[in-house]
Order: C-alpha cells, then structure tokens, then sequence
C-alpha cells in the first residue's frame, strides 16, 4: 500500500515528511526529479512526484521530539560456526550477514542542536568512557544533520581490544530526521545510515567514514564462508544474522527485536555457548 507524504515547496525547495515528520528536502525539477543536493533514502528517490504530494513506499514511524531511551534490537539466540545451524543459514532466504567486533554496544544520540551523547545498552551512560571531543568533533561533521533527532544503532571500539581505540561502528539506525523508524524494515533503514553519512572506503564487510567510524556493511550468504576468515582479526567477533525485511518494533524493552536476529561467535575464552 502506497502512502501519501505531505510537501511543503518554501523556502525554495520541497521538504517531505509523514505523519508531521520530516522525511528529508531537496529540489523537485518539474518532472518530479529530485536534483542535486536533495537528501532522500535511494529507495524512495525514484517514486517523487511533482506537485504538492509526494506518493512512495510506505514509510512508519512516530514523532520523537525529546530523548527516550530505546533498548537497541538485540540478537539472543547464539549458533556455533561450523555447526548444522551455521550451513543452514547459507540458504535461509532474506537474510544477510554482518561482521560482529569486538565492542561494548554503544547506541549515539545526537540531538537538534548537534549534541552527541554515547549510551549503553542497559539503558544508561558508559562508566568507563567518556567521548574524546575530537571523535565528537569527527561525528557532528560527518552525519548529515538537519537539526532533528537523529538515534544511531552500533558499538565502541576501545575497552576489549588493545589493538583498537576510540572507533565508532554502526549498523542501524533508529530515530531518522526526528521520526522513530517503528515499522520500517531493517534493509530501509540499513539504506538510510548509508544515506546519513559519506563513506569513503568499503571493503565489503566495514565500510569507513574516517578512521574511527565504521559502518558494518551487509553481505549475502554466498559471501559467508569468505568473511569467516575474517574472525582471524582479533577484535572481529563473529557474525550477527539479520532478516533483510524485518520491522522494527517498539524499542520500549530489551527483548522486542531479537526474533529477527542471530549472531554466531568464533571460539573464545571469555564467553560460552
């Protein structure tokens, strides 16, 4: 089913947005194009209408106007590589891969007037961290921010691996433009973060920003067997296994979203299956 956006055409351009929220801007040409310099997920872009409605896929969410901390979507289950459940997964149609590090989850909100503030996934502050204001510096200069909330999903690269420090690694993202992406598909909003940011070197399974933030990159099962090799790296986990058109449900406990999630560790002395 097909939704309708409202557009606004002030200010010289066409700003879109569902339910009251923005959903980005750019200019429209008179053919419904969106020119250069408009900022819309690739999935939406080809399905803009000129005028004063914009018709696209469906897009769900809710305003977010003021922090809320959201429980960041969480695998539970755990498969050993190797094992039956391992192989199975290479021909589980609709779901992908991402490489897993070696990190303390660490959700980042950035607020409309650009303040950035690292979380943890109990729902509090990091104790035994405090955010260098050069790393800061780097994130409020490399998202694409228009003065909305914005709630992006991934970990910190610094306590558990001494070969690795002060690095950001993101893979989803939450809050987009100030809406609470509840009922948006995990593959949509993976397209989003890739929107969000500028990547400037991808080697299929981290693509980097800078040097010290990462974005985990979704590979399909054919590609398993290569990236495992890469669990050979000291702060590379494993894997985490995600179902492409999963909806993201309230974020509003710990365990709403692990149903569409698997992760799959390589053998470790710190943990047990």
């Amino acid at each position: 089913m097909e939704s309708v956006f409202l557009a606004d055409a002030s200010h010289g351009g066409t700003r879109l947005k569902c339910g009251g929220i923005w959903l980005g801007s750019g200019l429209l040409s008179d053919r419904g194009q969106l020119l250069d310099g408009g900022f819309l997920p690739r999935r939406t872009r080809s399905t803009i209408t000129a005028g004063a409605f914009y018709i696209g896929r469906q897009m769900h969410g809710i305003p977010y106007e003021k922090f809320l901390y959201l429980w960041p979507p969480r695998p539970q289950t755990t498969i050993k590589p190797g094992s039956k459940h391992f192989e199975a997964m290479k021909k589980r149609a609709g779901y992908c891969g991402q490489l897993k590090l070696n990190g303390q989850r660490s959700p980042i909100y950035i607020d409309p007037d650009m303040n950035v503030a690292l979380w943890n996934r109990h729902g509090g502050r990091h104790l035994n961290y405090n955010v260098p204001a050069w790393l800061v510096e780097q994130v409020q200069a490399s998202v694409k921010h228009t003065g909305m909330w914005l709630v992006i999903d991934g970990e910190l690269l610094h306590a558990k691996d001494k070969s690795i420090k002060n690095t950001l690694y993101w893979w989803d993202v939450l809050v987009f433009e100030g809406c609470y992406l509840i009922g948006t598909t995990y593959e949509h909003r993976h397209e989003m973060l890739r929107e969000i940011v500028d990547v400037k070197e991808d080697d299929g399974g981290i693509a980097k920003v800078t040097d010290n933030i990462w974005l985990a990159d979704i590979f399909s099962p054919d590609k398993y067997d290569e990236m495992w090799k890469r669990t050979q790296t000291s702060w590379v986990e494993g894997f985490v296994f995600k179902k492409l058109d999963a909806k993201l449900q309230p974020c509003v406990r710990q365990k709403n979203n692990e149903s569409w999630q698997l992760r799959c560790r390589r053998k470790s002395n710190s943990y047990r299956f």
